[in-house]
This record gives C-alpha cells, structure tokens and sequence, in this order.
C-alpha cells in the first residue's frame, strides 16, 4: 500500500471525528465564537511548541503568502462557515459528510484539466457512483 494511501486513511478517521465534534460545537455556540476560542487556542499551542523547541521556519517568499493568505480566507470565511452550519442545520453528520465527500468530483476535473491527468474506465465509474451517491443523499 502506497504512504499516500495510509495518510488519505488517516485523515479519513481524523475527518470523521473532527465533523461530530464540529456537530456537538455547532449547537451550542456561533461560528464567529468558535473561530475565535479555536485560532486562539491554536495560536498558542504552535507559538508554545516553537518557542519550547526552538523551531525556526523556513523564510517564505512573497508569492507563497499571498496564496496562504487566499488559502486562509477561503477556508475561514466560505469552507468552515459551510461545514459549520451544514452541520447545525442537519440531524444527519453522515449525510453532511458525504456530500462534502462531491468535491472529489471537482477536484478530479481540475486535475484532469489542469494536470492533465489520464481518465480511465474505474476513474469514471468511481465519478458517476459519487455524483449519484450524492443525489440520493441530498434528496429526500
């Protein structure tokens, strides 16, 4: 088994318990609130663990932080708030999740477009059972 593949599985797990942690939170407190106690509490535990290690990063150029900067705001301000009251308004974690799991198929026509990645039979078929696994979820 490919290292890809174990990690993709691991975080598979991690995914999972994050989105019912993220259910219990949903019901109790905003989005707004939530943001604010999680990047506070995660500002501390990497400054802790720099400062405690002695860790130095690695000088950053210009280019990567304007695409951090996007990656940061795309994720906070439309990914997060999505999840967050997806996961709110519904009575189903696994339902939520597997929706979410359609961006697959986004990403795969990116990667066929931009990467120009080969597209076999299993590819496809794989498509096509997320599409209509999706459908039938979001349905009711």
């Amino acid at each position: 088994m490919d290292i890809w593949i174990k990690y993709a599985l691991i975080a598979a797990v991690f995914i999972a318990v994050r989105d019912f942690l993220m259910k219990n939170i949903s019901n109790k407190y905003s989005y707004t609130d939530y943001l604010i106690y999680a990047i506070t509490i995660s500002f501390i535990l990497i400054w802790g663990y720099v400062l405690t290690t002695g860790y130095k990063p690695k000088e950053i150029k210009k280019n990567d932080i304007f695409i951090i900067l996007i990656r940061i705001l795309v994720v906070y301000l439309i990914v997060d708030p999505s999840i967050f009251n997806a996961l709110k308004n519904s009575s189903n974690v696994g339902e939520v999740s597997a929706l979410l799991n359609v961006n697959i198929v986004i990403a795969f026509i990116i990667s066929i477009i931009l990467l120009k990645h080969k597209v076999d039979y299993k590819s496809i078929l794989g498509i096509l059972f997320i599409i209509v696994g999706g459908c039938i979820i979001g349905i009711k």
